[in-house]
């Protein structure tokens, strides 16, 4: 800990440089002419993924955008196949205060739409399961079986009314249309019949079903099964920065002592560390959860003078010293406008004492002369044993910054961080409460 600014650099000079720039995936599109070009991928949520790539060769080369029929496919090396397809489907709206609608004809109200779109490719093999994800997130799903025409497998919400003996029943039920056609395209494998009469319209059911069909028609072919989006994605940083902090003290101190009335010389301090920033694309692109490790450090002098009485004066000089790593979790939201971002975040956190070097030197001047005692800053005032606690328990952060996420550089970010610690602790009658504002300067890899 003596050299800080030396580590930093360390860790930043081992930053691997094949690291893809953050905001990017590796991978790789496949031209109209069939032509594989590698490159970086940019990151989207589900729904920009059916619309859109946007793809650069390099990490220097500018973004080129490719809509759907520009390009056949993408690729993204974490395992997720893009192709661009012709595609007809119902839309359904999916309101469910459509149930009140007079009309009582069909409640999901379908709109057959045809659109050009890049799907999800979810298992391919000599029968293929593809995801198509509209303007609002929602999932159509659509088979193929043997590089036959598309199909989409989709359920509609009906309103019935039956009239039997003068006595009326009336409600709803849905419509599993999805069931026949998986019945007939599958109708070569009777093994799986009772698995298509069970499946739900869902992504991780109807993966099973397809992968099961394959392998039941050509368990000896090539065959394979895709993720969809990632759950967890993540961004890693290094950074390095200030820090101004105080102390504050509350318990049972008699009030001659200086934990009650001494007014702190707050110190900066250096502070840096690592970081990791977990998100799921398929679910927000705004919101993500941050962790890491970050080492700081608060340095305060104290001086406090009291007069005792009958000629007695006490002088209480008071060092604190205490080097701390952080061990946060932070909930952040980014408002993505482009290349900057600027974002706000709140959290909690504990502080683990890694070092303490906490003294008071009392000077008692009499009439017959002076005598210099020293002894621990915080102590135990029935033993006078130190009572600095090594374990902040729990504390919360809040903030903001700006990130730059640009195109022929690595990303960087600035940030402004208040930390207030609760001060919980069983160690001592006197609660140490530690307040720090951190401003931080980090790298994005």
């Amino acid at each position: 800990m003596k050299n800080p600014v030396m580590v930093f650099l360390m860790i930043i000079y081992f930053i691997p440089e094949l690291s893809a720039q953050p905001g990017y995936l590796p991978g790789y599109i496949v031209s109209q002419s069939g032509d594989t070009i590698r490159g970086f991928i940019k990151r989207q949520t589900g729904k920009l993924y059916s619309q859109k790539v946007v793809f650069k060769e390099s990490k220097s080369a500018e973004d080129v955008t490719y809509a759907p029929g520009d390009i056949k496919s993408y690729y993204i090396l974490a395992g997720e196949l893009f192709i661009s397809e012709d595609i007809t489907y119902q839309k359904v709206n999916r309101d469910p205060n459509l149930i009140l609608d007079e009309s009582r004809q069909n409640v999901s109200n379908p709109e057959t739409v045809k659109t050009t779109a890049f799907l999800t490719v979810r298992v391919l093999g000599p029968a293929s399961l593809y995801i198509y994800y509209d303007d609002n997130a929602n999932p159509y799903f659509f088979i193929r079986k043997y590089g036959d025409k598309l199909y989409e497998l989709n359920q509609l919400l009906k309103y019935y009314r039956q009239e039997t003996n003068g006595v009326v029943n009336e409600g709803y039920r849905i419509e599993k249309n999805y069931i026949g056609i998986l019945n007939f395209l599958f109708n070569d494998c009777p093994e799986i019949s009772k698995i298509i009469e069970e499946t739900e319209l869902v992504d991780y059911e109807l993966v099973r079903l397809t992968t099961a069909y394959n392998k039941c028609v050509s368990p000896n072919d090539l065959m394979e099964e895709f993720s969809s989006s990632k759950l967890l994605e993540s961004d890693k940083s290094v950074h390095l920065g200030l820090n101004s902090s105080g102390y504050t003290f509350s318990g049972a101190a008699p009030s001659r002592y200086y934990l009650t009335k001494a007014d702190p010389l707050k110190s900066q301090k250096l502070n840096f560390g690592f970081r990791l920033e977990l998100f799921s694309p398929k679910l927000s692109n705004s919101f993500s959860v941050s962790t890491g490790l970050t080492y700081f450090a608060i340095y305060q002098q104290y001086q406090y003078h009291q007069n005792i009485g009958q000629n007695v004066d006490d002088l209480y000089d008071v060092t604190l010293e205490n080097h701390y790593i952080q061990l946060p979790i932070i909930l952040n939201y980014n408002l993505k406008l482009g290349v900057i971002i600027p974002y706000a975040f709140i959290g909690t956190h504990s502080n683990i004492v890694i070092k303490k070097n906490n003294t008071m030197v009392v000077t008692r001047t009499t009439a017959l002369g002076s005598t210099i005692e020293e002894k621990p800053a915080i102590f135990n005032l029935a033993t006078g044993a130190d009572a600095t606690r090594n374990f902040e328990i729990m504390g919360v952060s809040t903030g903001g910054g700006l990130k730059y996420l640009g195109k022929k550089m690595p990303g960087i970010f600035f940030e402004i961080k208040y930390d207030q610690n609760w001060g919980l602790s069983l160690l001592t009658e006197v609660s140490q409460k530690a307040k720090s504002l951190f401003l931080t300067f980090g790298i994005i890899f």
